[in-house]
């Protein structure tokens, strides 16, 4: 687990632990870091290496490095694994008046959420956790045990029961990102929908009336 740099490792990192909580939640907590960085805390059964293993070098996460710690002197665990991680230049919110609702779609939809459904992987969690870093889509947040659905191979090779389960898992990402562009934007929900389906390979460009439609919708 423990990757390049020492910051995980340094006196001032363990200054950041020790300073003011930005949010905490039942798995993590999390810190403003030096630069332009954030700092996570969790416990090493938390955190899913599995995910890490598989998307640590890939773009469409953001810059990490991960490093496990015994930082019980600080009253966090024995096995604390730290996650420091590039911030984000714009969250979902300050890309959309950054680029537009609709560019932001066609960026995230065609350089994330397509890579994603082609690898055999889902995001669970995209609302409030796809930012732009350097003009590109990027998930953060990824590396706990709730982030992401792993499915063995990509879809080609699945079986009829992990395609049953892939098809269901998979529009729901799309659902939830449409849900969050709607929520952040002055695009209504019903064009925040059909923008996402245009820019997807996977769903179909039948018009969606509601969200329950993605489901009947998608189609590898």
């Amino acid at each position: 687990m423990d990757d390049a740099g020492n910051f995980a490792e340094s006196s001032e990192c363990k200054a950041v632990l020790r300073g003011e909580l930005d949010d905490s939640g039942s798995i993590k907590d999390i810190f403003s870091g030096f630069g332009n960085n954030i700092i996570k805390v969790m416990r090493e059964e938390d955190f899913d290496k599995e995910v890490y293993e598989r998307l640590r070098d890939s773009s469409w996460v953001a810059d990490a490095e991960v490093k496990k710690r015994d930082w019980s002197d600080i009253d966090y665990w024995e096995n604390t694994v730290v996650i420091n991680q590039k911030k984000a230049d714009f969250e979902l919110r300050g890309a959309i008046d950054e680029y537009g609702a609709g560019r932001v779609i066609e960026m995230a939809v065609n350089d994330l959420l397509d890579n994603f459904t082609e690898e055999g992987i889902v995001y669970k969690d995209p609302k409030d956790n796809v930012g732009f870093f350097d003009d590109q889509p990027k998930a953060f947040d990824v590396y706990d045990t709730s982030a992401f659905i792993l499915f063995d191979g990509t879809p080609e090779e699945f079986s009829p029961m992990e395609k049953y389960r892939f098809e269901g898992a998979a529009a729901n990402m799309y659902k939830q990102f449409a849900e969050d562009i709607e929520n952040k934007s002055t695009m209504d929900l019903e064009m925040a929908m059909n923008k996402v389906a245009g820019e997807s390979d996977y769903l179909s460009d039948n018009h969606l009336d509601d969200l329950s439609h993605f489901q009947d919708s998608f189609d590898y």
